[in-house]
């Protein structure tokens, strides 16, 4: 049985006050569709976005999957969530979950990367970075349009 999620996250003027991010994550077994959910986070940024799409999809699995140590591989087009928790954050970690030894730098968007460590740390999960909007990835641009609709609602 394969396993894949597949997220994206989006943002209307991101960074600004007035921003809002939107969510959306696909889940297939076997190559069809089984589950989708997406949503909004007002003021978020898109990695905000990025994050929850990841989290939230994650989670949903835990929660109805009964084997958890089944391999699953996650697809999202965001560098700095694979970067994020494939490379930078065993260093976070080591120190004290800053970005420095000196912990003068603060890690942004802390209590996402918090939950999703934890996350990592209970799923078996191959992280999978992929270009997006490419127009033969059905999936990535599935979820895209799903994340950027609800930065319009």
């Amino acid at each position: 049985m394969k396993i894949e999620i597949y997220t994206d996250g989006a943002s209307s003027l991101n960074g600004q006050p007035n921003a809002v991010a939107g969510w959306a994550w696909a889940l297939l077994v076997d190559g069809e569709l089984i589950h989708e959910d997406s949503g909004r986070i007002e003021g978020g940024t898109s990695n905000q976005g990025e994050l929850t799409a990841i989290i939230k999809g994650l989670q949903f699995l835990r929660e109805h999957a009964n084997d958890h140590t089944r391999k699953i591989i996650l697809y999202s087009d965001s560098a700095y969530c694979i970067n994020g928790i494939s490379e930078w954050i065993h260093k976070w970690k080591n120190y004290g979950w800053y970005r420095n030894k000196g912990r003068t730098a603060a890690i942004k968007n802390l209590e996402y990367w918090q939950e999703l460590d934890h996350l990592n740390s209970l799923l078996n999960i191959e992280w999978r970075w992929v270009k997006g909007h490419l127009k033969e990835d059905n999936y990535n641009n599935y979820v895209d349009k799903l994340a950027r609709e609800q930065t319009r609602r």
